[in-house]
């Protein structure tokens, strides 16, 4: 015995529409690009903020965050063309002899020279990074911190909420990749 098929074809009318049958439900929703046409941000169900970040000439998709918009994000190597979102002096990036952990090259903090993201929500952020030592993310210590890898770099993790919509790394001395 055969029993009757539920499903609904979708078709293309006259005008080269694409008509969808309401039984499908459209889960994903991409909402921003860059300039190369990679989406940067979607929205599952309309309700779930998600992006992703591109590289290497933002042709290649480096990361996906989930529950933050493209705006709430930020993400540098010190290696590439783009800040990644962060604001900073690139005259404090250099490649030390003794290397770098996700690349070649650093960023040398001093007394003027600072890392921020500007443009947040009054929420709680995660800020990492790779340093020989520690620094302040809004005037605040880490709170995590791993053992050191074999160069000595150690993964520093700071929980923060944004003063008055920003966030700043700052150190007398550090240098962090």
């Amino acid at each position: 015995m055969f029993e009757r098929s539920c499903h609904s074809a979708s078709t293309i009318n006259g005008s080269g529409l694409l008509s969808i049958p309401s039984v499908y439900k459209k889960r994903i929703n991409y909402t921003t690009y860059d300039g190369n046409g990679n989406p940067t941000e979607y929205l599952i169900d309309d309700l779930r903020k998600n992006s992703y970040i591109w590289g290497y000439k933002k042709n290649l998709l480096i990361a996906e965050v989930q529950n933050a918009g493209a705006g709430q994000i930020a993400y540098t190597s010190f290696e590439e063309e783009g800040k990644g979102n962060w604001i900073y002096n690139e005259a404090a990036v250099s490649s030390p002899t003794s290397g770098a952990v996700t690349g070649k090259s650093v960023f040398n903090f001093s007394a003027t020279n600072s890392i921020s993201k500007s443009g947040l929500s009054q929420e709680q952020y995660i800020v990492s990074y790779w340093g020989k030592k520690s620094c302040l993310v809004n005037g605040v210590g880490p709170t995590t911190t791993s053992v050191a890898n074999s160069l000595g770099w150690m993964l520093y993790s700071h929980s923060v909420t944004p003063s008055s919509g920003v966030v700043t790394i700052s150190s007398s001395d550090a240098i962090i990749d």
